[in-house]
């Protein structure tokens, strides 16, 4: 089973093919459309010009993401497809839709993960490592150019406050953490309106009444006939 989408009464289905970054869009069991993709590229499928996919690629050559593509009169429209179950995306939209809480925190707690990376020094490590392999250029015999000095004006510098003054020099600490929390509620915003569209896509297809039952026999009494005299 891959993603899925019920709209306009077909039951759309992308999975995988056998040949590498393969999709194959398959309508009501029936496959349709089959198509390849570049690494970490995009794949469009196409059902009779009528419904048209966009599937995105990940650097693993799985599947991140698949859209039903629209035209509106507001712009293109783009209704994300049902994620397998059991996958890493299924498990992200299960997240953020039953605990956007526990999703805003782990957001954050990314970003405070790359700060912590940060202060340690793991940048300076790698580059002192990387310097110390790459082998050292001599370049004092290359002249150095005596420049004029250019009359700048003399601007004046507003004075800023104490508190702000201390605030923007850390932020190099709190501004990921802003950035990270910002990016989260606007994906829990985005996927409330993207579950709310999918539902009403899934609304309009019309559903199927299971056949009648097929009539009872009715049971009665047989006659037995008497035997023929000779």
């Amino acid at each position: 089973m891959g993603w899925t989408l019920c709209t306009h009464g077909t039951a759309y289905d992308v999975i995988t093919g056998e040949d590498v970054r393969e999709a194959l869009l398959v309508a009501d069991g029936v496959e349709v459309d089959r198509r390849s993709a570049g690494f970490w590229g995009r794949t469009r499928l196409t059902h009779e010009d009528s419904a048209r996919f966009e599937v995105q690629w990940g650097p693993r050559n799985t599947i991140v993401a698949a859209h039903l593509l629209e035209e509106a009169e507001s712009g293109p429209h783009r209704t994300p497809l049902v994620p397998p179950p059991g996958s890493r995306a299924a498990k992200r939209e299960e997240l953020a839709r039953d605990h956007p809480r526990l999703f805003v925190a782990h957001r954050v707690g990314q970003a405070l993960g790359q700060i912590l990376l940060g202060t340690l020094g793991i940048g300076a490590l790698v580059a002192a490592v990387f310097g110390a392999l790459l082998p050292r250029i001599d370049l004092s015999w290359i002249p150095s150019p005596d420049l004029p000095d250019l009359p700048w004006p003399d601007l004046p510098s507003p004075e800023l406050p104490g508190w702000l003054d201390a605030v923007l020099a850390e932020q190099k600490y709190w501004l990921p953490v802003v950035i990270a929390l910002v990016v989260a509620l606007r994906e829990l915003d985005r996927r409330r309106v993207k579950d709310a569209e999918r539902q009403a896509a899934e609304r309009e297809a019309p559903v199927t009444a299971a056949p009648p039952p097929p009539p009872a026999r009715r049971r009665g009494r047989t006659r037995r006939r008497a035997p023929r005299r000779p």
